[in-house]
């Protein structure tokens, strides 16, 4: 069995602090961001603004200088969505 390609080609920040992410391999899924808010590093995600800045940065989702987060957790913690259905 191979080993899924998690690297981020795209991501669309949602201003309901989800990102819809697609990967290497073609998969589309959704990541919740929400659980991160409460975390010191990732606090200053909690302004609109600043969330929907996010963007990708070689395989990885971006804020900031300071701000980003692995492209394997996103994956392992999101969820396949229908881009249709959105």
């Amino acid at each position: 069995m191979s080993k899924p390609n998690w690297g981020v080609i795209k991501v669309e920040p949602q201003e309901d602090h989800h990102l819809l992410l697609e990967f290497a391999d073609g998969s589309r899924r959704s990541y919740d961001a929400r659980p991160l808010l409460n975390k010191p590093l990732y606090r200053p995600l909690n302004s609109i603004p600043v969330f929907m800045g996010a963007h990708v940065d070689g395989p990885t989702v971006v804020w900031t200088d300071m701000i980003d987060i692995a492209p394997e957790t996103v994956y392992r913690d999101s969820y396949v969505y229908d881009s249709a259905l959105i």
